[in-house]
């Protein structure tokens, strides 16, 4: 009888173990691997929440500034969620940036990479902007008299969810998992108004 219990115990727990690593308990797998050396810089702000990038941009954690120089970049899997992970070349820090397809209707985890990543710097993606633009990108802000161009670096793109086209007037991003803002643009596609 002892023995009957302990075979059925071990196949148990077995089971379960098994389920767990097919599971990945968050392991990534990446599938593709940019060439070593291979520079790169943000294309816009992002924030990093509990060691977390989310796609959908919440404004929520430390803010890694447009232009940072990124290496070690490989596409994948991570957590369910495909996943870019790149290296901060000044900080030496992996980072995790997860794209949400349900949030973003109508676009691949490879456009979301490709928006994320650039190989210009900061002076290049903010080249013809003003110095006020400038200024609010640094801060992570985004201020009326910005142009739509300006507010992508600064903000990045506003989740499909809420913002279907570019050319919209209206902006929506999320500032948290619960509050949204409104980016309200002119004729002349500059900022008039943020609604909090």
């Amino acid at each position: 009888m002892k023995s009957k219990f302990l075979a059925i115990f071990t196949l148990v727990v077995a089971s379960f173990l098994l389920i767990l690593g097919n599971q990945g308990c968050g392991q990534a797998k990446w599938t593709k691997e940019l060439p070593a050396g291979t520079q790169k810089y943000l294309a816009h702000n992002i924030w990093i929440e509990k060691e977390k990038i989310w796609s959908t941009g919440y404004q929520v954690g430390r803010l890694i500034p447009a232009g940072t120089k990124v290496k070690d970049i490989k596409f994948g899997k991570k957590s369910g969620y495909p996943t870019v992970a790149f290296t901060g070349v000044e900080d030496n820090q992996t980072y995790y940036a997860y794209f949400n397809p349900d949030h973003h209707p109508g676009i691949s985890a490879q456009d979301y990479m490709d928006r994320l990543l650039t190989s210009q710097s900061f002076e290049e993606i903010t080249q013809g902007l003003t110095s006020k633009e400038k200024k609010a990108i640094e801060t992570g802000d985004v201020v009326p008299g910005m142009s739509k161009d300006a507010v992508l670096v600064s903000w990045g793109y506003p989740p499909e969810t809420g913002t279907g086209s570019l050319d919209f007037d209206v902006w929506k991003f999320w500032k948290n998992r619960f509050d949204t803002i409104e980016v309200r643009f002119n004729d002349e596609d500059k900022v008039t108004e943020i609604r909090d």
